[in-house]
């Protein structure tokens, strides 16, 4: 990490970095279906940035949600990778050419529905004009990566959600809520790169079960 008015400042190659030596937990949930998302980073103002999009709310248990761009696995996709990048073309008009590959994060399941999630990090290698589907996305933003640093370890609470209670990570920032699937993806990657950090005092990460 570099050091910034006073703030650290995570670099693109401390997270490549971190990724490369970390072994994904490879996990076969049969009674799953296989979906993917990229989690996706972006250089904005001089600082690395978290790329996230509010689903539409359409009645789903999942609409209205913050989350990454993603979707389930599809037949004609070679693997679970070609499906995080289909979907986040579809969902937010970014070409896959576009996009870096910095690793691999491990599996997480959803809760209340039958999903396997595997994410993957992504660098955007331009700028870009996001072109938002108007009927999946509600909204795209960005959260800067040191805010989600400094945030974590997350505070665990409870939330009622469409009639149902849930325990979860929760973040919060400016008016969105962040928690969930998403909350938990950014559990293990904030893990991940603090560990790789000899200045963060951080044990090792350690694969868990999804």
């Amino acid at each position: 990490m570099l050091e910034s008015d006073g703030m650290k400042e995570t670099t693109r190659d401390l997270i490549e970095k971190a990724l490369k030596g970390y072994t994904p937990l490879e996990t076969d949930v049969p009674d799953r279906i296989p979906s993917a998302v990229l989690v996706p980073l972006l250089k904005k103002e001089e600082r690395l940035h978290l790329l996230f999009m509010r689903k539409v709310e359409d009645g789903s248990l999942h609409g209205g949600q913050v989350s990454f761009p993603g979707g389930a696995y599809e037949e004609e996709d070679e693997d679970l990778l070609t499906t995080a990048l289909r979907e986040t073309q579809e969902e937010m008009g970014i070409p896959p050419s576009l996009w870096d590959i910095l690793g691999r994060l491990d599996p997480v399941k959803t809760r209340g529905t039958p999903f396997v999630i595997h994410p993957f990090v992504a660098y955007l290698k331009k700028e870009v004009h996001f072109i938002p589907n108007p009927k999946e996305v509600a909204l795209i933003f960005t959260v800067p990566l040191d805010y989600i640093l400094e945030s974590h370890p997350f505070q665990t609470q409870k939330l009622q959600w469409k009639g149902k209670d849930y325990t979860t990570f929760i973040i919060h920032y400016q008016s969105e809520i962040i928690w969930g699937a998403t909350a938990r993806i950014l559990d293990r990657l904030c893990s991940i790169i603090k560990a790789a950090d000899p200045s963060s005092g951080a044990e090792p990460h350690k694969a868990t079960q999804p």
